[in-house]
């Protein structure tokens, strides 16, 4: 069984639910499935693809992750982006690769943006009374230039 739970971008976005209840399923994850499920976020904006980004950090904060984790893990992704562009740094092929399609996409101007606003949306959300980081971190990826 499944509820639609939202309308993005034109289209209905569904999960499954646990039976008559209406609960979310529960899926048993180990401690690293959990771990890299945080980093399938990552490739959505290496595939610099809003949408799917969106959906995953959704799913994500509906399976129990704080967006304060989720934050080291953007850094790390953007951080690589940067470092890739600019040529520095130990960035391993395998995630170099999974690059080039945002790479490609955005020039080497929007990619500082996008750190820059990236730390701003950090810092208004420890400095802004009754702002949560759930919401900031939302609008940050709605208001990507990808």
């Amino acid at each position: 069984m499944s509820e639609v739970i939202t309308t993005l971008f034109g289209e209905s976005v569904s999960v499954a639910t646990g039976g008559d209840s209406g609960a979310p399923a529960k899926v048993p994850f180990s401690a690293a499935d959990r771990d890299m499920r945080a980093f399938r976020m990552t490739d959505m904006l290496f595939i610099a693809d809003k949408k799917k980004l969106w959906i995953e950090v959704r799913t994500l904060l509906r399976d129990g992750y704080a967006p304060d984790a989720l934050f080291p893990v953007m850094w790390w992704g953007i951080k690589s982006a940067l470092h890739t562009y600019e040529g520095i740094g130990d960035v391993k092929p395998f995630v170099r690769g999974k690059l080039k399609p945002l790479l490609q996409k955005v020039s080497k101007r929007q990619l500082y943006d996008i750190a820059l606003s990236f730390f701003e949306m950090v810092i208004y959300t420890r400095s802004q009374p009754g702002v949560t980081a759930e919401f900031a971190f939302e609008k940050w990826i709605l208001e990507l230039p990808i």
